[in-house]
């Protein structure tokens, strides 16, 4: 299991209620994920004064090869 898995689990225990997320750098092969994506798979988090913030989940392994644990 690679640690990040192990990470969410400890966050998803439903008695630690604890929030958190996740980012990639925008590859073209995320971007085109992303698109794919219907508009009712996107959650709203919060709308500030200049900034809709939304998420989704969407499933995605960086395409370079690169799949190390310790990967900066």
């Amino acid at each position: 299991m690679l640690r990040i898995h192990r990470v969410v689990a400890w966050c998803e225990e439903p008695w630690r209620e604890i929030g958190y997320g996740s980012s990639a750098d925008m590859s073209l092969s995320l971007h085109t994920e992303l698109m794919r994506l219907p508009k009712t798979a996107w959650e709203l988090e919060r709308v500030e004064a200049e900034v809709i913030r939304e998420w989704a989940e969407v499933t995605y392994v960086h395409d370079d090869g690169d799949h190390r644990n310790d990967r900066p």
